[in-house]
């Protein structure tokens, strides 16, 4: 009985554990994670406490990811497991010794532990724990009728050899859990490598059944399927995958348990978690390091699918929530990366052409890659901009040029400031929501520019010339480590606006970045990767 129960320990742990796992299925980025089932959250596109995807219950609850790195405190338990997470579900687990059919049943499971969603070097986001089971109310079913009975082991409880433990209980030792390299299942196994569970059976004077009395030890690992919170083990598949032995057998057991969580140290409810395959087609670009001898499949310092250079470059990704220093330019965005891009600004104010070009660019700021709500993935950082070489390419003849603003600069209502010289606004990039996109606007949602407009004495256009303003937002287009800014589509957005007037923006600009303390920049690609 203290076998099974102990199988049945195990099962429960890897329930414990697996039921705390979604599987988030990207078009990029892949792998199965935790998390938390909401009242109101996520799409509000399943059912009941547990998150499932049929049934009767309400489509009421939602998905929220748990963030990766941060550590989660489980609870497990065998309750509302079974039909539609209303009943109890009894955990049950078979073998065969000497011809003797061996089966324990346990109807009461319960567990404690962590979780951490991590991120592989190969870009596979999954889930990681580890924990410990107590199966009660153990008893042996099979062989009936022999007054057989489950006792906690010397190394698990208190039980020893010609000395009874707890009747009916089964500890396991710690169990890892994990879905790297799993696909859609959670892998269950001793945290050492060693045993999940040891344990005493013993059947009554005259009933003896020698095969199966004395100290059970069951190893090896299972699988198990997560569906909302809860997460199934079954007979027919744990003996298929034949890793799990107990008494040296091939061993079968089925149940399923529900789990719930809450950050470390928190004294907020436990919430359920969920163990689903979350479908998002558009996980968002984030930002990848562009690194020599990477995956050897990019052309280039700067990563470009293609080109003349030879592929010898691949995208290492910036780990999530870590802040990267950036900085960028124009140079080398164009060709190939091997020469500057101009960038220009266009616009009509009052019906007159404008427009602007900057010879040179740099950028400086910070990015970090997060992860939504939803569990997509998108990179997030500040930076501020300063354009210099800007000359009045239109209107011509004029004598006209830009300066510093005064709030941006040194130049004031009746001073001027550096001449040739644009320097925005804190801005704001990200790649939330934005499909393969990157958007800029202003941090504080205010302007993105302040500037100076003046023409030559004589020569003067009262109605563009004084205080020019840039705000809205505008998108760009990541090719490896260069975003691509195009007149066409900035003014098809229609969301950039200088002089009270829809504005066209080109230019390229290419990003590097390194982590804070070193020394050398590497440039930064922010594109959707396919694991």
């Amino acid at each position: 009985m203290n076998g099974r129960r102990a199988i049945v320990g195990l099962c429960m742990l890897c329930a414990l554990l697996v039921s705390a796992f979604a599987a988030q299925s990207a078009s990029a980025i892949t792998g199965t994670t935790a998390f938390t089932c909401v009242k109101g959250g996520g799409g509000k596109d399943l059912r009941g406490e547990h998150c499932l995807a049929t049934g009767s219950a309400a489509q009421e609850f939602g998905h929220v990811a748990v963030a990766e790195n941060t550590t989660t405190d489980l609870s497990a338990t065998n309750l509302k497991s079974a039909n539609e997470t209303i009943t109890r579900s009894t955990w049950r687990l078979t073998v065969t010794i000497a011809g003797v059919p061996m089966e324990l049943t346990a109807t009461d499971v319960s567990g404690s532990g962590w979780l951490e969603n991590k991120q592989s070097s190969s870009i596979e986001h999954y889930a990681h724990g580890k924990g410990t089971l107590t199966f009660t109310e153990v008893i042996v079913a099979k062989p009936e009728n022999k007054g057989c009975k489950v006792t906690t082991h010397k190394e698990d409880g208190s039980g020893s050899p010609g000395e009874e433990g707890e009747a009916g209980v089964v500890h396991t030792r710690e169990l890892t859990a994990t879905t790297e390299g799993q696909g859609d299942v959670v892998k269950i196994q001793a945290a050492d490598g060693g045993n999940f569970a040891n344990f005493w059976i013993t059947c009554e004077k005259g009933k003896e059944v020698p095969a199966i009395e004395g100290t059970w030890s069951c190893n090896g690992s299972v699988k198990g399927v997560p569906s909302g919170a809860t997460t199934a083990f079954t007979g027919t598949e744990t003996t298929t995958q034949n890793t799990l032995k107990c008494k040296n057998t091939k061993t079968g057991f089925e149940g399923s348990s529900t789990m719930s969580g809450r950050e470390k140290g928190s004294a907020e409810a436990l919430t359920p978690l969920a163990q689903t395959t979350i479908n998002t087609t558009s996980p968002g670009p984030t930002a990848f390091t562009c690194v020599k001898g990477g995956g050897k499949e990019l052309r280039g310092e700067h990563c470009l699918t293609t080109g003349t250079a030879p592929a010898e470059y691949g995208h290492v990704q910036v780990e999530q929530d870590k802040t990267t220093e950036l900085f960028g330019t124009n140079g080398k965005t164009e060709a190939e990366t091997t020469k500057a891009a101009p960038a220009k600004l266009r616009m009509q104010p009052f019906g007159v052409s404008v427009e602007f070009s900057a010879a040179a660019i740099s950028v400086a700021g910070w990015l970090a890659n997060r992860r939504g709500v939803n569990g997509a993935h998108y990179a997030h950082g500040n930076l501020a901009l300063t354009f210099t070489e800007v000359v009045v390419a239109k209107p011509e003849g004029r004598g006209c040029k830009v300066t510093t603003h005064k709030e941006d600069g040194s130049g004031g209502e009746k001073e001027e400031g550096e001449v040739g010289i644009i320097h925005t606004r804190e801005l704001k990039g990200t790649t939330e929501g934005q499909e393969d996109l990157l958007k800029v606007e202003s941090a504080d949602g205010g302007d993105i520019a302040r500037f100076f407009f003046t023409c030559e004495p004589g020569k003067k256009i009262e109605l563009i010339e004084g205080t020019w303003t840039c705000n809205g937002s505008v998108r760009g287009v990541p090719a490896g480590a260069t975003t691509t800014f195009t007149h066409t589509e900035t003014t098809t957005q229609n969301t950039l606006k200088c002089k009270n007037a829809k504005a066209g923006f080109e230019s390229n600009l290419t990003l590097s970045g390194r982590s804070p303390g070193e020394e050398l920049y590497k440039p930064l690609a922010a594109t959707t990767v396919t694991t």
